[in-house]
Order: structure tokens, then sequence, then C-alpha cells
């Protein structure tokens, strides 16, 4: 080969949706994307990290069937790859020591395998918990999956004379990033399972530009799709970063399978290292030309087998419509929305529930839950072919696939008419039936029972929290019945503010088995309701659900548990949803003293007097220390903001404990 001569190399990133476990599964995912390659003439397929095993498998990563199964898994893999290069994440032990590894298999042999050298600890993340990191710049010689002498640890991979290295998620974002200190590459793959939130996109877009001009090569980013066990949703986007410039970036959020991009590389080879790069594993070329480049646009082919359904996008460096592409990934709103209706769909099919069952109440969180759970819908529909769409919901045809959601709208006597308008308004707009019942005779019958072992009758000015609770608590039973009944998920309502300050009523509107919105603020949900209202999801939702998420809003915020004379307002019962969402930012994810955050929101909200804004923070430091306990409870929840409050994956806090004595 003349070394002055561009190579020209068609590599595939491939996005796949896994889930946690289920090997076979995502074997067939795999090997789906492996046939792919082939048919558009790509040599080498690049996967995410942990995408054979998936993600999110926890301690089941310490099981030692799992890791052989694991290890049979490969084996399986290392049959498809002839004439072929396949980089694959899964769990693999040395030593009795388990990494998270990278397996560069080529033409039926596993040629060596990265371990992970720097392991993520913070926010969702604790891979210390299984896993151990490898000591940069060193290599052994292991057998496993049936192949002897592997290279295992911190290679250097060279394809001829093109020089390749493979860094995994948490290492590009270390102050001590491995590859800082490495030989030079002229192709750097990054495999990633990094979960989706808001706007951290962005700072994937500069860590690819930055890295492919500090690092001096084609920087090609790949990380996992969907929600593979509970709580963090992937995005599934590929980046492609050259010379400081993001040449492409996938679409994301997708319902498909997998996102398969094949890039059409052109590398210069006098660009090298001056010295040998340390342990070095030969690999055979595999260099495809390229007859022609991809036109430029952002159109996408699908591309299906039997049971599975691929996105193909058309791809080209620079695309013209890329910062049109951007702007529309980087709309905080429809990001939200994506992401939510993505994790919907992946929790349904993968626990194979039937459907959705919803208690609405005509306020914002239940009638945005609504509008998610239609979107997902609408989604399936335009996404999902109908003959594959048969097969992952059987018990649903096509024609009925609105069934996927039951809601019910559960009246006592301080429910408002104009809250029963709303519900009603939206189901219409939406195309769902709204079941309408009465529990008001339930909730006598309790009181009734309680007077009489009390021996006196219940009043509002000694027994509120009684009369409210019991209400919201028998807004319970119903909706479960529902669920056991059509084998659904009942859909819980409760946002970050309400389980920030404990304004939720325990086996009442925290009932349920997934709370879709729980990872974001009341003050978020109101915006994105307006945002819905102001025509946000237009050709996703029909025209009238504008009309019906403005008349939810024409109503306070309110639980409506008590008389209609005591004119209960959830702002009055807290704080305004602006400074509970500040504090919530300030107290919990910057971890302020009570001081600190009164200052600060003095800037902030100059217009308050200092007094008022004390009070705030001491009622928000009583409230959040007391209301642990329930945060403990919480149903599963979606992780898609920079902070969470639930304590099994973000925010861990004792559940018995004071608030601050400065105050």
């Amino acid at each position: 080969m003349n070394q002055n001569q561009p190579i020209h190399w068609l590599v595939t990133l491939g996005c796949v949706n896994q889930t946690a476990c289920d090997l076979n599964g995502n074997i067939q995912r795999i090997k789906a994307a492996i046939n792919h390659c082939r048919t558009v003439g790509s040599q080498c397929l690049c996967l995410p990290e942990l995408s054979l095993s998936g993600y999110g498998c926890e301690d089941v990563f310490l099981s030692d069937h799992f890791r052989y199964q694991t290890e049979q898994a490969v084996a399986n893999l290392v049959a498809e790859t002839h004439n072929f290069t396949l980089i694959v994440g899964a769990p693999v032990t040395h030593h009795h020591r388990l990494y998270n590894a990278m397996i560069i298999i080529q033409n039926q042999q596993i040629e060596a395998i990265v371990a992970k050298k720097v392991l993520a600890e913070q926010g969702v993340y604790y891979e210390s918990r299984w896993f151990h990191p490898w000591t940069p710049q060193t290599v052994e010689f292991i057998r496993y999956a049936g192949c002897h002498c592997i290279a295992f640890g911190d290679p250097h991979l060279s394809f001829g004379s093109m020089h390749v290295a493979i860094e995994i998620c948490e290492e590009a974002w270390s102050s001590h990033r491995p590859l800082q200190h490495g030989p030079f590459s002229h192709v750097i793959f990054h495999a990633s399972a990094s979960h989706f939130a808001l706007n951290k996109q962005t700072l994937r877009r500069k860590l690819v530009t930055q890295s492919s001009e500090d690092l001096c090569g084609h920087y090609l980013y790949t990380n996992l799709l969907g929600v593979d066990s509970s709580r963090m949703i992937y995005d599934g986007a590929a980046l492609w970063g050259h010379e400081g410039h993001l040449l492409y970036e996938s679409p994301s959020l997708t319902l498909y399978d997998g996102v398969l991009s094949h890039l059409p590389l052109q590398i210069d080879l006098t660009q090298n290292s001056h010295q040998p790069p340390p342990h070095v594993v030969a690999l055979r070329p595999s260099y495809a030309g390229i007859r022609e480049s991809p036109h430029i646009n952002h159109q996408s082919d699908t591309w299906m087998t039997e049971d599975l359904i691929f996105l193909t996008p058309h791809i080209s460096p620079q695309p013209k419509d890329h910062k049109e592409h951007i702007r529309q990934v980087d709309n905080e709103r429809l990001s939200f929305f994506k992401a939510i209706t993505l994790g919907m769909w992946d929790y349904l099919r993968k626990s194979q529930a039937i459907c959705f069952v919803l208690s609405l109440s005509g306020g914002c969180d239940s009638s945005v839950m609504a509008c998610l759970a239609a979107g997902m819908v609408s989604r399936i529909e335009n996404e999902i072919p109908p003959e594959i769409l048969k097969r992952r919901i059987p018990h649903q045809a096509p024609s009925r696939i609105k069934n996927l959601l039951y809601c019910v709208y559960q009246s006592t006597d301080y429910s408002s008419s104009a809250t029963k308008q709303a519900a009603k308004t939206l189901c219409d707009a939406l195309g769902i039936d709204l079941e309408v019942i009465d529990i008001q005779p339930q909730v006598n019958t309790y009181i009734l029972h309680l007077e009489q072992h009390l021996n006196r009758p219940l009043s509002w000015k000694e027994d509120s929290l009684v009369l409210e609770n019991i209400q919201a608590r028998l807004r319970s039973p119903y909706p479960w019945m529902l669920a056991n009944t059509y084998q659904g998920i009942l859909l819980c309502t409760a946002n970050r503010s309400e389980a920030a300050m404990g304004y939720t009523t325990m086996d009442g509107d925290t009932s349920g088995g997934l709370a879709c919105i729980s990872g974001v603020s009341k003050s978020f949900l109101l915006n994105w309701l307006r945002w819905v209202g102001e025509g946000g999801l237009n050709g996703i939702l029909d025209d009238e659900v504008q009309i019906a998420a403005q008349k939810v809003l024409t109503t306070e915020p309110t639980a409506e548990l008590r008389p209609h004379e005591h004119a209960q307002r959830d702002q009055a019962d807290l704080m305004p949803y602006e400074i509970l969402a500040q504090l919530e930012t300030l107290m919990i994810t910057q971890r302020q003293s009570p001081e600190q955050a009164i200052e600060t929101l003095k800037n902030q909200f100059s217009h308050l007097p200092p007094h008022t804004l004390k009070q705030y923070v001491t009622i928000f430091c009583d409230r959040w220390t007391r209301s642990q306990w329930k945060r403990e409870r919480l149903a599963t929840g979606f992780h898609v903001d920079e902070m969470n409050v639930d304590p099994k994956s973000w925010c861990r806090y004792p559940v018995l404990s004071k608030p601050p004595q400065s105050l």
C-alpha cells in the first residue's frame, strides 16, 4: 500500500437497544447488525459498552453462571465474523476479577480485549461494585471463549499501517484520561453506556469535537439505546468528529431495535506517531473502497429482519442541514417527550405488560402523563411497521392500539367540575376513553368506621390530614384492579418537587409501577404542558390537544382534598414552584448550606423580602429531611435530568435525620 495515498474505510457504529441479561435476544440483534453491515460493504462494526450483556445487569454481574453464559455468548458471536471485525462490549473475568471490556473479534478469532481503566462512580453509576479498573499501558495474555493467546488489558490495535484505539465511556471524561498518555491513533472508537439527561447531548458533541482535535484522529462515538434495565434511558446517538469538527450525528431516542451508521472514513497514513506504540495487536486490514460518497441529507431508511427493525441513516460528512438537526435535538421539551415515550414503550414491551392504566385528575401531572402515553402510541404507529408491531404486542391488533391506555377519573365531594371537564376534554382530544366513578361512598364508609373507633366525629380543624389522605388512598384500589385485569402497568404521577417536599400520599398518589415524570420538577412539567398547548407536538398529537392542554392550565394546581371554602392550592401549601425548583438545585445538586441558598435566592428573587425567602428555605429543609422514608418507597422512575431524588439511583439520604441547626 502506498503510504501517501489515503485509506478509504467504511465502518459502522451500531447503537442497539438491548435488554439486561437477555443474552439470546441481544445476540440476535448483534447478528442482524452484522448481516446488514455485510450488505452495504462495511467490514467493521463497533457496538457500545456492555452491549452484549446490557449495562443494567446489577448484581447478576457477580453470578458465576452469568459469566459463563456470557463467555458462551461471545463464542457464539466469534463464529459470525468471517472476513469481518466486530467490537463488542461485555463483562470479562480474568484472575477471578470482573472487567468491563470491549472485545475485538476478527475473522472468527478474538484478537484483543480492552479493559476499562477508569470506572464511573458518580451520580447514577457505581461500577466498582462489580468491576475492577485495569492498569493503563499493561497487557497480559489470556484464553477466553475458546480462543488462545488473547492480548488483554490495554493493547494498541493496528490494521496494517493504521493505528486504532478504543476508549470506554468514563475514560474520556476523566481528568486522568488514559489516551492522553497513549500512542497516536488514526481512529478512536468510543464505546459508551451514557444515560439520557436534558441538554446532555451538547456536552457529548463538545467531547467528540474536542477529542478529535486533541487526539488528532477520527473520533467515533456510539451509545446504547433505550431502557435496558429500569431507570436509565439511553439515547442511542452516534457521533463522528474529525479535526475539531462534528461531521455526523445520528437520530436519537428512536423506537427501533438499533441505529446503524455506516461512516465513510478517509484516513491519511502520513500522519503517524514517531515512536512505535507498545503492546501492538496486528489485525488484518479490512479497508472497503467507497465507490461514491453518500448524498447529503438527513433521510433514513429502515431495514427489517423477521423480528427486528433498524434505522440506517444516509450519511455524509458535514450535512447541509446539520445545524437544524442539532436544534431539534437540543429542543429540551421535545427531547423530554422522545425520551419518556421511548422509556414507556421499552418498559411496556420488556416487562411483557399489555397496557398502561392512569388515574386522571384533570391536573397538570396526570394530564402530562396522558399526553405522553398518547404520544407514545402515535410514535409506535409512525415508527414501527404493523407486521413487527403485531409480534411486539400480540394481544393488541394495530387497529386497537389506543387500548394501550386506560384512564379513570375518581371524584369525591371536593372534586370540581373544572377538573372533571378538563380531564374529559383532554381524553376526547387524545382519543382515549375516560371512565368516571364516584368514590365518595367508600370515603364515607371509612370515615364512619374511624369515627366509631374514636367515638367522636372527625373535623377539618383537628383531622385534616386524615380526611385528606383517605381520599387520596381510595383512588388507588380501582386503578390497580384495572391494571391487574388488563395485565397493565399503573402509572404513578409523582413529580420530583412533590417527592422532595413529601407532598404526596403514600399508597395514594404514589401508587403505581412506573413513575415516568418523577425525575423532573413541577415547574418543568407546567412549562412542558404549556408548550404542548402552544403546538409543541404538532404532527404528533391532534390540534384539539392544544386546546385541552390550555384548559388544564386554567385551573391552578390543587389536590382537591379539602372543602371548596378552604380554597386549597398546591403553591400555598408549599411555595412558588419557581423557588421550589431552584431550591432543589441549590440544596440537593449543589449541596449548598441554608445560608448560601438564602443568599442565592436574594439575587434571583429580589422582589421578595429576605424573611420570606428564609421561611421557604426553612420549610424546604424541614420537609426534605422528614420525607426520606417516602422517597425510599417511590415507584421506579426515569432519570432524565441532571439531578434526581431517587435514593436507589442518585440521591442517598438518611431516613432518620434532623434539618440543619444553623437555621
